[in-house]
């Protein structure tokens, strides 16, 4: 069986991690990262790998580096390990600048999900994405402009610069999660993206390639992303055409999907009318609201009170109001305040 096979590779490396060579280690933490369904509880054996890779770290190659960073991000409690990503951070900082494309777009997205990194390190890492922009795949662009953002790096105009124009050459060759991550990543650095056509080039994507072809996730991740461009909050075709997709969908969104929606489609002035919507999204936040925390209530309810329609619902406010009694003592100060506007109209 699957099980049977994946455990004694697992085990066999665990006796054998001490002796690999850079490569080895690589392949193995990216190899063994893309059964996680099935190995991510097996301690002994990413316990090995991380000393190896520890011990390995000024061997490490610009591949090695990808594949470790991208692998070992995927195991969630190995995230806050800080002599691993200390190491893995000091090679990444020295080696950057040799990484191809796809070694550039694999180390940013793994190194977006740890906390407190050298920035230092994405200063490297954004340095060595504008100087393979062009050669970047719409995914590798997507994952950067994605990863970069999540890292907080939105400052560069450099890197934001290069990195839209290579989208804008490459966007009729995107998939919808691509799209969805541009959208989603561009739109944090949106101050330092003046240039139109980009927007526009993705706006025009969302429609034919999201709304079509995307899940529910890439339509919630657009919807959310571009409601945080000032000017493209007045695309009336647009957000037409993203409330038809998120309509359209028979499967039920999560609570992340509904506050993306609920979030995103409140900017817009030009579909608080739109009680189709509305009531679907607010049926929804009903249905989930057993199971929010503080950071939910607040942000649902701060969504549906921007909403006239939805002043009047009052099976929503009720849900809401429940939840948030149920959690109203782990409220932060911002959360409560918010809180305190949106029941209060």
């Amino acid at each position: 069986s699957d099980q049977e096979l994946w455990s004694a590779l697992a085990n066999s490396t665990v006796r054998q991690a001490a002796g690999m060579n850079p490569q080895d280690l690589g392949n193995c933490v990216n190899g063994f990262s893309k059964v996680l369904e099935l190995l991510e509880d097996h301690e002994n054996l990413w316990a090995a790998l991380v000393t190896t890779a520890i011990s390995l770290g000024p061997q490490l190659k610009p591949q090695d580096v990808a594949n470790c960073v991208n692998g070992f991000a995927k195991i969630r409690r190995l995230l806050h390990h800080q002599t691993l990503w200390g190491a893995l951070a000091k090679a990444t900082t020295s080696l950057a600048d040799q990484m191809k494309p796809q070694e550039v777009a694999s180390t940013v997205n793994g190194l977006c999900k740890v906390d407190a990194l050298d920035q230092n390190l994405w200063a490297s890492l954004s340095r060595a994405a504008v100087v393979v922009s062009k050669r970047f795949s719409p995914q590798g662009i997507a994952i950067c402009a994605h990863g970069f953002a999540k890292a907080g790096c939105i400052l560069d105009p450099t890197l934001w610069t290069a990195l839209g124009a290579s989208a804008l050459a490459k966007e009729s060759q995107m998939n919808s999660q691509d799209v969805a991550n541009c959208v989603t990543g561009f739109s944090r650095a949106a101050p330092l993206l003046t240039e139109q056509r980009l927007w526009k080039a993705l706006a025009r994507a969302a429609l034919s390639t999201v709304s079509s072809r995307g899940t529910v996730h890439h339509v919630a991740s657009c919807v959310k992303g571009f409601s945080r461009v000032e000017g493209v909050r007045e695309w009336g075709r647009l957000w037409a055409g993203l409330a038809t997709a998120v309509l359209s969908f028979r499967k039920p969104m999560t609570m992340h999907e509904t506050l993306s929606c609920v979030s995103g489609f409140s900017r817009i002035r030009a579909l608080d009318d739109h009680r189709g919507l509305w009531s679907a999204l607010a049926r929804t936040a009903r249905l989930r609201s057993k199971r929010m925390g503080p950071f939910m209530v607040a942000h649902f309810a701060r969504g549906f009170s921007r909403i006239e329609p939805c002043l009047g619902d009052r099976p929503v406010w009720d849900a809401l109001a429940a939840a948030a009694v149920a959690v109203a003592s782990g409220f932060s100060p911002q959360e409560l305040a918010s809180s305190v506007g949106s029941f209060s109209r």
